[in-house]
C-alpha cells in the first residue's frame, strides 16, 4: 500500500503547481491525456531554478506506457500533474515520496534520454514558449523564477 504524503506538510511550490496544471488544462485540448512531456518540462522551467523541481522520464508501471514527471530531490518526492491520464481514480496532482511511487513511475535512462532529445527540438520549444509566455501574463509575479532557454 502506497503511503500518502502527510496532508499537513505545505509545499511551497504547491501553488505553482496548480497554476501550471490551470494553465494546461486551459490550453491544451486533450489535457492531460498525452501532454506529460509538455507538462514536466515547462514545470522543470518554471520551477527549477527556485525549487530545484528537474524532469524524469520513464514508465507508468501498470500499463508500461511512457510517461514523464518531476522530481524534487531536495524533498525526495515525484511530483505528477498529468498522472491522471492513466486513471481518474488518480489525483490530478500527484506529491508523494519517491520511495512509495516508484512501483507505479519506474526511471529509465533510455526513455530519458529520449524524452530530453525531443525537448530539444524546434517544434517542442516553441510549444513550450508559448505556455510560458501565456503563463507570465497570467503570473507576472513568478517571471523571474522561469528558465527561458535550456
Amino acid at each position: 500500500m502506497m503511503k500518502k504524503i502527510d496532508q499537513e506538510i505545505k509545499l511551497n511550490y504547491y501553488d505553482t503547481l496548480k497554476d501550471i496544471r490551470n494553465l494546461l488544462e486551459d490550453s491544451l485540448p486533450l489535457f492531460p491525456i498525452d501532454c506529460c512531456e509538455e507538462s514536466s518540462h515547462i514545470l522543470y522551467r518554471i520551477c527549477f531554478k527556485k525549487y530545484k523541481i528537474d524532469e524524469v522520464s520513464g514508465y507508468y508501471s501498470p500499463s508500461k506506457n511512457i510517461h514523464s514527471w518531476n522530481y524534487d530531490p531536495v524533498n525526495k518526492l515525484y511530483i505528477d500533474i498529468t498522472i491522471n491520464q492513466f486513471s481518474k481514480k488518480l489525483p490530478g496532482i500527484l506529491v508523494g515520496l519517491k520511495t512509495d511511487y516508484s512501483n507505479i513511475l519506474e526511471e529509465d535512462f533510455d526513455v530519458n534520454h529520449k524524452h530530453l532529445h525531443i525537448a530539444l527540438t524546434t517544434p517542442f520549444q516553441n510549444r513550450i514558449n508559448w505556455l510560458i509566455e501565456k503563463f507570465v501574463k497570467l503570473y507576472p509575479d513568478k517571471k523571474e523564477q522561469i528558465i527561458y532557454r535550456d
